[in-house]
């Protein structure tokens, strides 16, 4: 049997001949071989049998050509009678919406990336970075510019009240998560959530306009999007579409595809 896997740093789909199972997000960047397999362990063995799945293709955010093996070695050992590829997230996002065409992918979910993609592998690609000095666009990038416009009191009494009324985190509580918790990218991307509740709110939508310049400025703009058009993968791309159909309008180029998740794509690939 045949499982395709699409791995994000908040949640996994793992799809078992057109059935989906999810599991909380595997990074392998993140989470270390034991916690990996403990994680899949404790949330999938009820749900599939390991030892029936003969072929595994894993897509995984945090999957580079180091952290791959780690996470190729860990599905080894649980799904012991599959032939098993592990990919990037990115890679996953290119065969899921161009299959075997060329041209540009982005990803805004959670984290942000982007590539091009030559109808085979990828030939150009600007780094990530991460939440910190990176990923542009994401939801981890989005809820870090409301919590630090909140806190700073940058925006308006009304939408900081909202805010407020929603959360009950302390401002003590919201630096613990970033900077001493796991997982601060997740804790920064549940914010979104407001965002969307709100995005008719003229602070709000400046916001997440300004979140998606920033990811045209320093990712989009490096590939030669005058003659292919950009697609994207993800929910915030999804939820988010308004703004960025305005942001390509602005800067004159073509959206492709949106797609909220890539494993239609994905099982359409693997046929």
């Amino acid at each position: 049997m045949k499982l395709i896997v699409d791995s994000g740093s908040t949640k996994t789909n793992w799809n078992l001949d057109g059935h989906d199972y999810f599991t909380k997000g595997i990074n392998p960047f993140f989470l270390a071989e034991n916690e990996i397999n403990n994680l899949i362990s404790n949330e999938l063995a009820n749900k599939i049998e390991f030892e029936t799945i003969s072929e595994l293709f894993f897509y995984g955010a945090g999957c580079t050509s180091e952290t791959s093996v780690t996470m190729h070695n860990t599905l080894a050992k649980i799904f012991s009678f599959a032939k098993i590829e592990v990919e990037s997230d990115l890679i996953g996002a290119a065969r899921s919406i161009l299959q075997h065409s060329e041209g540009i992918v982005c990803i805004l979910g959670t984290g942000s990336n982007s590539c091009f993609y030559d109808g085979n592998k990828i030939t150009q690609k600007v780094p990530s970075l991460g939440f910190i000095i990176g990923d542009e666009g994401s939801g981890a990038a989005l809820g870090k510019s409301l919590i630090g416009n909140v806190l700073k009191n940058i925006l308006s009494q009304n939408i900081i009240k909202k805010f407020e009324e929603k959360y009950s985190f302390t401002t003590d509580e919201i630096i613990e998560n970033i900077y001493r918790r796991p997982f601060p990218n997740r804790f920064l991307a549940r914010f979104t959530e407001f965002l969307l509740e709100n995005e008719n709110d003229p602070e709000i939508d400046a916001l997440i306009l300004n979140e998606f310049q920033s990811f045209f400025d320093r990712n989009i703009a490096k590939y030669d999007f005058s003659n292919y058009s950009v697609n994207f993968v993800g929910s915030v791309a999804y939820y988010f579409s308004r703004q960025l159909y305005q942001v390509a309008d602005y800067n004159e180029f073509t959206i492709g595809k949106i797609v909220k998740s890539p494993m239609d794509g994905l099982i359409e690939f693997h046929k």
